[in-house]
């Protein structure tokens, strides 16, 4: 969705044309940001009795949980290139293309 300012040309837009707010960013780097969340408690998880918990359990599902947050949070994107990754010759093309 374009607004006013968009529309005048002051905004920022990505290569589809979707305006590129603070709710733009957050919408498509949410699963990132859920996934190094998710690698954080997993990394720490082998550590967690050494600083007083009862169990790396306390760290560890709670990680995979939030990784399969992330996963899903991902791929559900809304802003993401038409193309498909393959090696299929066509999708090749489609890419450079897409891309120049």
């Amino acid at each position: 969705k374009k607004s006013a300012a968009a529309k005048k040309g002051g905004a920022k837009l990505d290569s589809d044309g979707n305006e590129m707010t603070f709710v733009y960013y957050v919408r498509q780097y949410a699963g990132l940001i859920f996934t190094l969340l998710s690698f954080a408690f997993i990394a720490f998880a082998g550590y967690a009795t050494q600083y007083g918990f009862s169990s790396a359990n306390t760290f560890l599902y709670p990680g995979c949980a939030i990784g399969f947050v992330g996963l899903a949070l991902h791929e559900l994107r809304p802003y993401k290139t038409k193309a498909q990754m393959t090696f299929d010759p066509a999708a090749v093309e489609y890419r450079k293309k897409e891309i120049a």
